[in-house]
């Protein structure tokens, strides 16, 4: 009777580690999970955190029932069971397993590594839209040679909330007398051509600031490429002889795309970002001899990884070219060298754009949210007078916290 009892007794305690030892990877594996996200969150490093969870398990001392045969206490499965049992009745967590915690390891390189990802741009909630008509009159038409007709040509921070009355060329443009413009922006474009795309102008497909211009010029065979864009409509109806100013802003997807900031060998190469511009502009003086230009620069930034985590800002993160406020730069030096006004929006000259106000200023690290746009538009719109010779103050410099869109 003895012996039957032993051999029960040995039996239900078998079956009772086994049980936990086929616990332990499903629970080990929740545990790695969260701790993974409070290493991310914490920042503590999760190799310290792996050691220091082991050696506190290692030091637990095991406790087995009387009466327990304890003929398997010297296998692993015992005494992973045995760990696992008594820490969870005392309501810690468990071990992690030498797999879980290299996982833990390899996820956290690849964060670290990750490249920056551009937002995607959503529709945003307008509060305050302007109205988008033709040149404002008071009693009677203002004659046609007396209003200025602006043409805006960038990428997603003038095409953002398009038909809204909010978008920047809309507020600036609200802020002028007698004014007439297009909106030539197309968001996710950038100045330059894309590396070994055809430069020939007859045969370009490019949507970029070059396609648009040798577009605007006549030069492009089939222009069909642009008509998918609301920005191919609005150009079809643009006497270029007619335009009074260009507004340009380009540099964030040369930036992302990771465009040549220059070729030392060819200022005329349209595949880096200096030549896009410069040959951009050379185009439009052509067609347009009385047109002036103002240059706006590619504006401070934050950028996130695919997980939505902080690598930097547009100081600090390169992609192996240069950072953005190296485009930016570019942008301000060939203005110079152009003799063209250039409007900077990357050192917070005119307004307080910069590190501890970046989320007030921008809905997603990179595009201007509504009261970014406004007091985006009430600095271009400023600079536009200044260009075009219209007598103007002097731009106060304008703080986020108690700025009042003007009406």
């Amino acid at each position: 009777m003895k012996r039957k009892m032993a051999i029960l007794l040995a039996a239900v305690t078998l079956m009772s580690a086994t049980a936990c030892a086929d616990r332990i990877p499903v629970i080990g594996k929740a545990f790695g999970e969260k701790k993974t996200e409070e290493v991310v969150v914490d920042g503590v490093n999760s190799a310290e955190q792996d050691s220091s969870t082991e050696a506190e398990v290692g030091t637990q001392e095991t406790v087995v029932p009387d009466g327990t045969d304890t003929s398997l206490e010297g296998t692993s499965e015992a005494a992973d069971a045995a760990s696992v049992t008594e820490e969870n009745t005392e309501g810690e967590a468990p071990a992690q397993t030498d797999a879980q915690a290299n996982a833990e390891s390899s996820s956290e390189a690849d964060v670290a590594t990750n490249e920056i990802v551009e937002p995607e741009m959503v529709q945003p909630e307008v509060v305050q839209p302007v109205e988008e008509s033709a040149p404002p009159v008071a009693e009677a038409p203002v004659e046609d040679d007396k209003v200025m007709d602006i043409v805006f040509m960038g990428d997603s921070q003038f095409d953002n909330a398009r038909g809204t009355g909010s978008e920047i060329p809309a507020y600036t443009c609200h802020l002028l007398d007698n004014v007439r413009y297009s909106n030539l922006a197309i968001g996710g474009t950038a100045a330059s051509l894309e590396r070994g795309h055809d430069p020939d102008a007859d045969t370009m497909t490019d949507s970029c600031f070059i396609g648009l211009c040798y577009t605007l010029a006549g030069k492009v065979t089939d222009t069909s490429f642009v008509d998918k864009y609301p920005a191919g409509e609005e150009l079809k109806n643009i006497d270029p002889s007619k335009v009074d100013l260009y507004v340009i802003e380009y540099g964030a997807n040369d930036y992302i795309n990771g465009k040549d900031l220059r070729n030392p060998d060819d200022n005329y190469d349209i595949h880096s970002y200096k030549g896009a511009l410069t040959v951009g502009i050379e185009t439009l003086k052509s067609i347009s001899p009385n047109a002036k230009f103002l240059i706006c620069g590619p504006s401070y930034c934050m950028w996130y990884n695919a997980d939505g985590y902080v690598i930097g800002d547009s100081y600090t993160v390169s992609k192996g070219i240069g950072t953005l406020s190296e485009y930016a730069d570019i942008c301000g030096n060939l203005a110079d060298e152009e003799g063209i006004t250039y409007m900077d929006t990357m050192y917070a000259t005119y307004f307080d754009l910069k590190i501890t106000t970046v989320d007030d200023y921008l809905s997603d690290g990179l595009h201007y949210n509504e009261k970014g746009r406004q007091i985006y538009a009430t600095a271009l719109a400023h600079f536009i007078k200044k260009t075009m010779g219209i007598d103007d103050p002097e731009l106060q410099y304008m703080e986020i916290g108690n700025f009042e869109y003007k009406f």
